[in-house]
Order: C-alpha cells, then sequence, then structure tokens
C-alpha cells in the first residue's frame, strides 16, 4: 500500500486521505455536491475547512488501521494554534482531486435538457458498474487516480475492440485476395478504412506540414 501523506497537527504527523469516502462524508457533513469540491479555495467557510481536516484524518486513520479518537472541536483547537496544517491539508487535497472527470461519468440530465454535474453515484456507476472495482476499492481511490484509472481502463478497451475489427478486415481481404491475381489485390484500407485510421492519417499529414514551414522558416 501506498504510503500515506501526513501533516503536523496536533503535537504530532498524522496521516491525512481524500478517497471518495472521505469526500462523501465531507459532503454530508457540510451540505456539499461533488461539483462543489472543485471549487473549493480561499473562501471557504471556517466549519467546512475544519471538516475537511477532520474527515482527512479519520480516513487516514482508517487507511492506517490506527484508532482514531480525535473530534472535530480537537481539530478545531488545533488549528486555533496552527494554521499551517489546515495549508498542508489543502494541498493533499488538491493534489488528491483530478484537474478533469473522465468522458465515460456521464451525468443525469435535469430540467429543460440542462446537464447536471456528475454525483457520487455517476462516479460508482463507472467504477463498480464498468470497471469491476470493489466498492472497498472505489471508496478508497481518490479523484485524481480514479480519473488515470478510468482513462487508462477504456483507452485499453478502445484499442481491443479496433484490433478485433482490424482483424476481421484482414481475415476478409485475405479471402477476397485469395480468389484474385496478384494485380487485382487490395489492402486492407482500400476495403474500408476505419475512423481512427482516417483521424491518424490526419495528424500524420500536418505534422509533415508543420516539418515543411519549420523547415522552410531558417
Amino acid at each position: 500500500m501506498k504510503e500515506l501523506k501526513k501533516i503536523a497537527i496536533g503535537g504530532e504527523m498524522r496521516p491525512v486521505h481524500y478517497g471518495f469516502a472521505t469526500l462523501s462524508e465531507w459532503c454530508d457533513l457540510c451540505g456539499l455536491t461533488m461539483n462543489d469540491l472543485t471549487k473549493i479555495g480561499d473562501n471557504m467557510p471556517i466549519s467546512t475547512a475544519i471538516n475537511m481536516v477532520f474527515c482527512g484524518l479519520k480516513h487516514g486513520a482508517r487507511k492506517s488501521k490506527n484508532e482514531f479518537k480525535i473530534t472535530f472541536d480537537d481539530v478545531a483547537d488545533w488549528l486555533d494554534n496552527d494554521q499551517q496544517a489546515l495549508t498542508d491539508a489543502m494541498e493533499i487535497f488538491s493534489d488528491s482531486m483530478s484537474q478533469k472527470v473522465s468522458k465515460k461519468v456521464k451525468s443525469q440530465k435535469g430540467r429543460g435538457g440542462k446537464v447536471n454535474p456528475p454525483t457520487f453515484d455517476d462516479f460508482l456507476i463507472v467504477g463498480i458498474g464498468q470497471m469491476g472495482m470493489t466498492e472497498e476499492e472505489f471508496w478508497d481511490m481518490t479523484p485524481k487516480t480514479f480519473s488515470l484509472k478510468s482513462e487508462g481502463f477504456f483507452e485499453l478497451l478502445e484499442k481491443r475492440e479496433q484490433f478485433e475489427w482490424e482483424r476481421v478486415r484482414f481475415q476478409t481481404v485475405a479471402l477476397i485476395n485469395s480468389e484474385r491475381k496478384k494485380h487485382q489485390q487490395i489492402r486492407p484500407q482500400q476495403l474500408v478504412k476505419f475512423d481512427w485510421e482516417k483521424a491518424e492519417s490526419k495528424k500524420s499529414e500536418k505534422s509533415k506540414i508543420d516539418y515543411i514551414i519549420h523547415k522552410a522558416k531558417k
């Protein structure tokens, strides 16, 4: 298990963790939504800030399998004496959040067709329903790690699907060419050119043009 980051608070170095379970509890305590967490900043109410640290410490202790007897008031008193602990916790929280949400996490539409920001349930549908994660895996994972994992997971699925289409095309071309003379035979992309191949061709063509322009400027 990756070692948890720690902050100096209450006279000790204590582990903190901001996985989905931490964020869900924090949201419940403060009446926040998943989308609200992306806007957390310097104008955060003090009670919200204390709960952020409290929840991070609670789940840091849980993941470290340490006993947790700290109260909200304990954290409030500690932060009164040392504001640096809040800054350190905020840095760990920010590092745990993803700068982008996977396109596979589909938000539900509200009134008038307006797309609502993704909720915890939307992430659960992808993580547990599609990626095969366990509940424990999901709730312990940070949004940043989830984003990277889901991106890699769906990219792999896409590559596999592309490979299957290309395999079927290759077999079809081989069958067609088996009945033709050598000068009449076709190449796979003459039968059908897939969208990802067209995109790659455009990218390659653009690179050639950029190279020619670069050479011309010298």
